[in-house]
């Protein structure tokens, strides 16, 4: 209960700032490991700060390799939840390029998770030829709103505060479910 008690009395851009590193937390990693254990709204939230999180650290191509990209369809549905359609129609395509080069976020996890600990690689040398796949994605991905010459006008981050306004109570009440477990 400790862990939700930081969280009540907080506004709800307090809130997301909060919960964006929280989230990497023992406490609550288990939980967001296994995406489909967290409850609806709350899973919305993490989609979308997991998102961020890693397109901002390791480009479009390091999300789509790394374990959150494996929820790349719920990722776009989530923006979708929040209002981000730009967003999430942007990811769509994104998606789109990956099934035109038989390619799948599954697929990407799969050659990752056969690295070593600390091994220095890139997309190229990981994955191997896959053509310009790598090329179409980043082209794609720098209309996204994580990249300031973008040009995106969509305030994703005014979208997901009025989203958690809105389903405030639920969000609480399925984040103490999450950190009880």
């Amino acid at each position: 209960m400790k862990f939700l008690s930081e969280f009540e009395h907080l506004t709800s851009r307090e809130l997301i700032e909060r919960l964006s590193t929280r989230i990497y937390d023992p406490s609550f990693c288990k939980a967001r490991d296994q995406i489909f254990a967290v409850p609806s709204l709350l899973r919305v939230v993490v989609l979308v700060l997991d998102f961020d999180t890693e397109v901002n650290m390791q480009g479009m191509l390091g999300f789509l390799q790394n374990s959150t990209g494996r929820y790349l369809s719920e990722t776009i549905e989530s923006f979708h939840q929040i209002g981000a359609h730009a967003t999430a129609t942007i990811l769509q395509n994104i998606h789109g390029i990956l099934d035109t080069h038989g390619v799948s976020t599954s697929q990407l996890r799969s050659d990752f998770d056969r690295t070593t600990l600390y091994q220095v690689t890139n997309f190229n040398e990981l994955h191997g030829d896959l053509g310009s796949l790598p090329e179409e994605v980043e082209r794609e991905a720098q209309r996204l709103f994580v990249y300031a010459e973008s040009g995106c006008s969509e305030d994703v981050w005014s979208l997901l505060d009025a989203f958690v306004d809105a389903n405030r109570p639920d969000i609480l009440e399925e984040l103490a479910r999450v950190s009880d477990a």
